[in-house]
C-alpha cells in the first residue's frame, strides 16, 4: 500500500518569524480519507501546498511514491463541449483521440484508459447526480455548482493519484454539498479541507488535525475525534484541578 511520508519537515513563510511547522513527522496511507482540520492561519492550504511539491519545506522531506493532484485548479480549455474538456484534463486524452493513427499516441491512449473512458465518465456523472446532456454543452456555460462537480470527477477519473482537496464545497448550496459529500465517501485516497463537521462526519474515515505545536492523526470521523478531544482535555484538567489541591495541602 502507497504512502506519503513527511520526514522532520520545517517550513516558515521567510516574512514571518515564527515557523508554520516544525520537525513534522507524518506517515499517511494513500487509502485514508483524510479530513484537514484547525484554526484559520494554522496552515492547512500550506500543508497540502508542501505535499503536492508546490511549496518546498525548509528542512526535511516529503516522499511520496504516488503523483498528487490539487483541488481547486485550472482547467484547461482546448476544446469546448464538456466531455471534450474532461477527456483533455486526463492527460491530453482527447488530443491523443485525435490522433490515432499514430503509433505513439495509440500507445498513450490504450495506457490512459481511453476506450473506456466515456463510460467511466457516464458512471461518475451518475454519482454526481449530472445529466448525460451536459457533456455536449459548452463547458464555459455550465453553472459554478456544475463546474465545481465536473472538476472533482476529473480528477477522480485520473489513475494512480493522491488527491488533495481545499474546500471543494465552497459556494455550493446545501444540496450540491450533500450531492458532494456521498459522492466522496464512495472514493478513497484523498485529503480534503473543510469546515463543516457533517460533512466531515459523512466523508472521512481519519482526522489529520493541526494544532498549536503539532498536527495529530486519528481514525475516525470528526465527531470521533471531537469526543477523544474533549476526553482529553476533561482529563488534564482534572488532573490539574487535583494538583492544585494537592500543592495547597502542603502549603504551611
Amino acid at each position: 500500500m502507497a504512502q506519503i511520508i513527511i520526514n522532520n519537515m520545517s517550513f516558515y513563510y521567510k516574512e514571518y518569524y515564527e515557523p508554520i511547522f516544525e520537525n513534522v513527522n507524518l506517515n499517511l496511507d494513500s487509502n485514508w480519507k483524510l479530513g484537514l482540520i484547525g484554526r484559520n492561519g494554522r496552515g492547512k492550504t500550506t500543508l497540502l501546498r508542501l505535499i503536492h511539491g508546490e511549496l518546498l519545506p525548509d528542512k526535511g522531506k516529503v516522499i511520496k511514491s504516488m503523483k498528487t493532484e490539487f483541488f481547486p485548479f485550472p482547467m484547461v480549455l482546448n476544446y469546448k463541449k464538456t466531455i471534450d474538456v474532461i477527456k483533455e484534463n486526463i492527460g491530453g486524452l482527447k488530443t491523443l483521440e485525435d490522433n490515432l493513427e499514430d503509433l505513439e499516441c495509440l500507445q498513450k491512449y490504450i495506457d490512459l484508459d481511453g476506450y473506456q473512458m466515456e463510460s467511466r465518465i457516464l458512471k461518475e456523472l451518475n454519482l454526481m447526480n449530472l445529466s448525460e446532456s451536459l457533456l455536449d454543452r459548452d463547458y464555459n456555460t455550465l453553472s459554478g455548482g456544475e463546474k465545481t462537480k465536473i472538476n472533482l470527477l476529473t480528477l477522480f477519473l485520473k489513475s494512480n493519484v493522491f488527491i488533495l482537496l481545499d474546500e471543494p464545497t465552497n459556494h455550493l448550496d446545501i444540496e450540491g454539498k450533500r450531492i458532494i459529500a456521498n459522492y466522496l465517501k464512495r472514493k478513497t485516497g484523498f485529503i480534503v479541507v473543510s469546515h463543516d463537521r457533517n460533512f466531515l462526519d459523512t466523508v472521512c474515515d481519519h482526522i489529520l488535525s493541526i494544532n498549536k505545536k503539532s498536527i495529530n492523526i486519528e481514525k475516525g470521523n470528526y465527531s470521533t475525534w471531537l469526543k477523544n478531544k474533549e476526553l482529553v482535555e476533561q482529563y488534564e484538567f482534572r488532573t490539574k484541578e487535583k494538583l492544585e489541591k494537592e500543592i495547597l495541602s502542603l502549603e504551611p
